[in-house]
């Protein structure tokens, strides 16, 4: 078995510390039965970075298509982060493509079914925790009455969702004040 590993450029002794455990974790699942070779993509995400966000996230795409198009991988495990926010976002995955530090898939929309993505060959881990409690902990840090809340034109229907209703309706009932804008993307 081939995986394309999609890592970060600018790796730290630490990060390639936390590769080699995916690496040696998946060696010891398959127990010598199957043998993996590992072949790194190293990525450097600033040179995808665009002001506008949708052409930022087909940067990321481009990308990951030429590793999809490779006859010579057979799966893609990505072990950046960046690269894990925006993979999720695709509409196919022609080879089993691995996720494992998705954070908050269901702000970025990622697909799922239950405790699956109910994409063929999308396959992620996330922690998804709820906002309003994460806006709590901020509290006890730094008090405040009033959050105003920004959410690209890409994820803006995410302020129609139950999550952001029961949100919305957590922080009127405890008296805060929040207002919600959206973006188009572009960061100038």
């Amino acid at each position: 078995v081939n995986i394309a590993v999609i890592t970060s450029q600018n790796n730290s002794d630490n990060a390639e510390s936390f590769d080699q455990l995916f690496f040696d974790e998946i060696n010891d699942l398959l127990k010598s039965k199957i043998k993996v070779n590992y072949k790194l993509y190293p990525v450097d995400t600033n040179s995808f970075y665009d002001k506008n966000l949708n052409r930022y996230i087909k940067n990321v795409n481009q990308f990951a298509e030429k590793i999809y198009q490779n006859n010579d991988i057979d799966m893609i495990l990505a072990l950046d982060l960046t690269i894990n926010q925006f993979l999720g976002l695709r509409d196919n995955y022609p080879k089993p493509t691995f996720l494992p530090l998705a954070l908050h898939s269901h702000f970025m929309n990622f697909p799922r079914i239950g405790n699956k993505s109910g994409k063929e060959n999308l396959h992620y881990l996330t922690k998804d925790s709820d906002l309003y409690d994460e806006i709590l902990k901020y509290q006890q840090i730094k008090e405040f009455q009033h959050i105003y809340i920004i959410i690209d034109k890409m994820h803006s229907s995410l302020s129609d969702s139950p999550m952001f209703i029961d949100f919305q309706q957590k922080m009127l009932e405890n008296n805060y004040s929040f207002s919600l804008s959206t973006y188009d993307g572009n960061l100038q």
